[in-house]
């Protein structure tokens, strides 16, 4: 494993740590029961058809927002070690 690949692998358990830190605060808990709400509700009011759809977006959305919110993570990480090593406190 070179320096690039260990860097990206320390990145992304940081990552995981924080989203499972997120998943467990009381925002993750309060985003979470509003989301089996919002399946219920899916569930309940929707054809099969309308379902289908829904579902097709949402995972969608959740996709794309899980890879920005990933992504821009990371970006502040390094822009954070870059602006450490500007001042000189890292080397």
């Amino acid at each position: 494993m070179d320096l690039d690949q260990a860097y990206d692998l320390f990145l992304s358990e940081l990552y995981h740590r924080a989203v499972k830190a997120f998943d467990q605060s009381d925002i993750g808990q309060m985003l979470y029961e509003q989301g089996q709400k919002m399946n219920d509700d899916i569930e309940t009011n929707l054809s099969a058809r309308e379902k289908e759809f829904t579902y097709s977006c949402l995972e969608q959305v959740l996709t794309s927002c899980g890879k920005e919110a990933e992504f821009v993570y990371r970006q502040g990480l390094r822009d954070g070690v870059a602006m450490l090593k500007r001042l000189g406190a890292l080397t």
